[in-house]
């Protein structure tokens, strides 16, 4: 019997720890990143503006997201591929598009086109991946 209970007390001890490690662990939604480049961003984690631009598809009789501009993105990542994806409720990829921001400062606003365009109520959320 004491065998047991000794046992569970261990055992208890083990799990007690192994949650108080992983309660320490900090999860801030940053995008996870790997490689032997010893600068693996070129943004700051302020993070970007995104705009739609949204227009009425009357073969569609809905409106769709034509384009997307990217703001807030720093100059230090010019010629650097911006890939945006739409994603449904469900959080299935909708469709993706990229581009390359300009190297040319002041670059501006990199902005992505989604052929075919995407329809609105489809779309719940949006990605992007500077890289």
């Amino acid at each position: 019997m004491k065998r047991i209970i000794l046992a569970l007390l261990v055992g208890g001890m083990v799990f007690g720890a192994v949650f108080a490690a992983a309660a320490t662990l900090v999860v801030d939604g940053r995008m996870l990143q790997a490689g032997s480049d010893e600068v693996l961003t070129c943004d700051d984690p302020g993070g970007v503006q995104i705009w739609y631009n949204v227009i009425w598809d009357a073969p569609a009789n809905d409106y769709v997201v034509d384009t997307i501009s990217i703001g807030g993105v720093s100059e230090a990542c010019n010629g650097a591929t911006v890939k945006v994806g739409l994603t449904a409720l469900n959080g299935d990829l909708i469709r993706e598009a990229s581009t390359t921001k300009a190297a040319i400062p002041p670059a501006g606003n990199p902005k992505v086109d989604f052929i075919p365009d995407v329809l609105v109520k489809d779309v719940y959320d949006v990605h992007v991946a500077i890289y």
